[in-house]
């Protein structure tokens, strides 16, 4: 009685007698700790939609904006709570070899960049044959840093 259901009413679904609520579908993924896939397939089989969490979009405060522009010659990056990358100053993407204007909002994200594109600009800027995979270090550093929710 994990989901808080009885069996009898566990099996109606399967026959097809009922269609489960939402409630009672999310307990299910609950209990039987059910990956992404699996709960997508769940809620098709029962013709429900999928309530997905969605993720606030970060804005950058315009205090940190200014200060990020005032970086003229310092390379810099304003990081969201996902890595995503929110701003960057003229000498970060020259530092990086790449030009985050072009790259889709959503597919914004320093830890994508890392591991889809290793060889960034500062592997060749030494002289040394641009590596195949990212360096340990260069997919260490960077650490989500807890913050209170907006």
């Amino acid at each position: 009685m994990l989901a808080a259901i009885s069996t009898d009413y566990y099996t109606r679904p399967e026959q097809d007698r009922i269609t489960p609520s939402t409630s009672v579908l999310a307990a299910l993924v609950r209990v039987l700790h059910l990956n992404d896939a699996q709960r997508d397939y769940l809620y098709e089989l029962a013709g429900r939609q999928v309530n997905r969490p969605r993720r606030t979009v970060q804005k950058v405060q315009r205090q940190l904006l200014a200060v990020l522009t005032e970086l003229s010659v310092t390379p810099g990056m304003i990081l969201g709570r996902y890595l995503d990358i929110l701003a960057w100053n003229p000498m970060a993407a020259a530092l990086l070899n790449t030009d985050f204007s072009t790259i889709p909002e959503k597919k914004r994200n320093y830890v994508r960049h890392i591991f889809t594109d290793p060889p960034c600009g500062r592997c060749t800027r030494t002289g040394r044959p641009r590596p195949t995979t990212p360096s340990p270090g260069c997919a260490a550093g960077p650490r989500p840093v807890p913050t209170t929710p907006d």
